[in-house]
């Protein structure tokens, strides 16, 4: 019989609670402590956390403890790994890609050609990469999933997690940070710095000797794919929509297309 999916929520918060991510862990780097489960409401419970978000930190003086500790946090979590009936790889993000292609195509028909050169060439550079590793991954992290209080990180939303490349998390939370630079003229600058600061932070804690370039090319690749795919979400939000082509105009110009 198969749990329902509030059951296996809390019991998955309660693993990595009991895995080393409570908030006394010597490593600053913790989750919401579950409570409970309220079976008539189909819920479980979680004590609430304040702080700061990513975004607040990424711009202030906090910012390097901040990379250092969310660098930490996916290695972490790489290492208690998550059993689930899922996985995600990188040909789950390709052809999630492909799929918010397609619809974007169509409510925009002058950009398909440069939409599906940008998809081969994504499809390109994921095949120039090693087979993916099943570790512990989140799978929606981006800078709203971590929450800074009292020089503690707390990483929330556990939904999605599965196995998979934990350079899937760090690429996608760069992504989101230079999707903001693209729109965030006043703060691009240590936006950009932070996701190269991040980058640097997860190859030194998570790279053994020798594998470091690889580790650097397959975050890369997965933020590249994830930027891609911000082209798309761009155009569901009416304060992005003015950045969709500058969005494509980038993600071209890092795998080196001319139109």
């Amino acid at each position: 019989h198969r749990k329902s999916r509030h059951l296996q929520a809390y019991a998955f918060q309660e693993q990595l609670w009991n895995s080393g991510f409570d908030d006394l862990s010597s490593d600053r780097i913790s989750v919401s402590r579950p409570v409970g489960v309220v079976p008539e409401w189909r819920m479980w419970l979680q004590e609430y956390v304040a702080g700061q978000d990513g975004w607040t930190l990424m711009k202030g003086p906090k910012n390097k403890d901040l990379a250092s500790l969310i660098a930490q946090a996916v290695a972490k979590l790489a290492e208690v790994g998550v059993a689930t009936d899922r996985t995600h790889t990188l040909e789950d993000e390709l052809h999630l890609l492909e799929l918010k292609f397609s619809e974007l195509a169509e409510s925009m028909p002058q950009l398909k050609s440069r939409l599906d050169n940008l998809l081969q060439k994504c499809h390109d550079l994921g095949e120039t990469l090693a087979p993916s590793p099943d570790l512990g991954i989140h799978r929606d992290f981006y800078p709203d999933q971590v929450i800074y209080n009292r020089n503690r990180l707390f990483v929330v939303d556990h939904d999605l997690c599965c196995p998979g490349d934990p350079c899937l998390d760090i690429g996608n939370y760069c992504a989101h940070s230079l999707e903001k630079a693209l729109r965030d003229s006043a703060n691009s600058k240590s936006l950009l710095e932070f996701a190269q600061s991040l980058k640097q932070e997860f190859i030194e804690v998570y790279s053994v000797v020798g594998r470091e370039q690889q580790i650097s090319c397959t975050v890369d690749t997965f933020e590249t794919i994830s930027l891609a795919r911000h082209i798309y979400l761009s155009t569901k939000f009416a304060d992005r929509r003015p950045s969709t082509v500058a969005i494509l105009e980038l993600c071209e110009s890092r795998l080196a297309l001319t139109m």
